[in-house]
């Protein structure tokens, strides 16, 4: 009997799935097993194949091009016990005209997230991951479990000699972004700023993702500490022309999860506290800084209450900057046009990194943003003043200068506290 006699004979596919599903540990890495799975999926749209965990990365890859799955446009795989490598299945999913989804998913029992973290890192490394994160929906597990644990998931360059674990800033361009937040004054004089330090690589956010969670951001500048705005916003600009358009997750941002805000430590005879930030490392070529300055207006004929508001810019590294240990020097250039091009707001950055979207799109949340902000406070800012609005270069680039000057001792804060081994800061980074 044929292939196709055995699909259109009645319920032979539905028995073949029912009895698949049943022993999924008696599927194989084998020509006949994957044979079996083109059978039995056949026509389905979602591959949920989480329960046939003796596959081989080479026997899926194989199946994706088959004739039998031609309609398929989600792959769910369990990777506990895949065994392979997974760049064939990369290759596969590259050449796919119609899947736009794929889950890798560790078991739940797992204690720790380091198998996907490891396919991540191969991931990044393989020559496909650029143009797989900008046409498709790539799900790594260790980015939505990690956080929750508050712990680190995304491997630095050294943990796998083998691999090359970067980002591709082309897919994921925001590395970085720096807020200063103005402490809470009536004087006009004596202006003084709180740094602080936000790594957004490992939310894994898209130029579309970024705008909708720096919006969301912007809205609730005073409460949100670890910057979970962006794990909870509209998927893409498009969603601004729906009246209800919901929100799609994605990872928290582990890093700012996992370290305290503040630590202990002995220097010297002394018992001081020190502020802890994620460390800021390279800022790739072509990755990007966002600088935001949160700061608070006052009347100075009112008697009122300061009314706060948000200027930022948006930061392009022209080429790769090391920020462990800069001299003055060194930083004079740094912050010059032969290393960093200022940009401006949400629409110059879209323009540079999504060209393809319409920035118009962006109108509409951005002044929603406005009018949230505009009467939540019953004090109005001053004339020709707004909520939210762009830094000039010229401050920008004195931001940026104080960021990365300051960066020194965000580095050596968290050297002291991990060689002092305190709870829940000791295997954060490898110093």
């Amino acid at each position: 009997m044929s292939k196709n006699e055995l699909l259109d004979h009645p319920d032979f596919q539905a028995r073949l799935l029912e009895s698949l599903c049943a022993q999924p540990l008696e599927i194989r890495p084998s020509n006949s097993s994957v044979h079996l799975l083109r059978l039995a999926f056949a026509g389905h749209s979602h591959l949920n194949w989480v329960a046939f965990t003796n596959l081989s990365y080479e026997g899926v890859a194989t199946a994706l091009e088959s004739e039998e799955l031609r309609d398929a446009n989600a792959l769910s795989l369990c990777i506990d016990d895949l065994s392979g490598s997974p760049n064939a299945l990369f290759d596969a999913l590259s050449r796919s005209q119609t899947l736009s989804e794929a889950c890798f998913l560790e078991n739940p029992t797992q204690g720790s997230d380091d198998l996907t973290s490891r396919v991540f890192a191969q991931f990044c490394a393989s020559p496909s991951a650029s143009s797989l994160l900008k046409t498709k929906k790539m799900f790594f597990t260790c980015a939505y479990s990690a956080p929750l644990r508050k712990r680190l998931w995304l491997p630095s360059p050294n943990s796998y000699d083998e691999l090359s674990s970067k980002l591709p800033v082309s897919a994921f361009p925001v590395q970085y972004m720096f807020v200063r937040q103005q402490f809470v004054s009536l004087g006009l004089t004596d202006i003084k700023f709180r740094p602080n330090y936000f790594f957004l690589g490992d939310a894994l956010l898209t130029p579309e993702r970024f705008v909708s969670g720096f919006l969301q951001y912007c809205r609730s500048v005073l409460t949100d500490r670890y910057l979970v705005s962006f794990a909870g916003c509209p998927s893409d600009l498009l969603f601004s022309k729906i009246n209800y358009p919901g929100i799609t997750i994605s990872p928290i941002l582990a890093q700012n999860l996992a370290v305290p805000g503040k630590c202990t430590v002995i220097t010297g005879k002394s018992e001081i506290s020190v502020d802890l930030w994620p460390m800021t490392g390279e800022i790739e070529k072509d990755g990007w800084v966002v600088l935001v300055s949160h700061e608070w207006y006052t009347d100075p004929e009112a008697n009122s209450a300061p009314v706060p508001f948000i200027r930022y810019a948006f930061v392009r590294a022209r080429q790769l900057i090391e920020t462990a240990a800069v001299s003055d020097h060194l930083l004079q250039g740094i912050v010059g046009p032969d290393y960093v091009d200022i940009i401006g707001g949400v629409k110059g950055f879209l323009r540079e990194t999504a060209p393809q979207v319409d920035t118009n799109l962006v109108d509409r949340p951005f002044n929603e943003t406005l009018q949230i902000l505009e009467k939540r406070w019953p004090t109005s800012l001053g004339p020709g003043m707004s909520y939210v609005s762009i830094l000039d270069d010229s401050e920008a680039l004195s931001i940026l200068r104080d960021f990365i000057q300051d960066a020194v001792f965000v580095r050596e804060n968290l050297r002291l506290a991990i060689q002092q081994n305190p709870e829940g800061i000791s295997s954060l980074y490898p110093f």
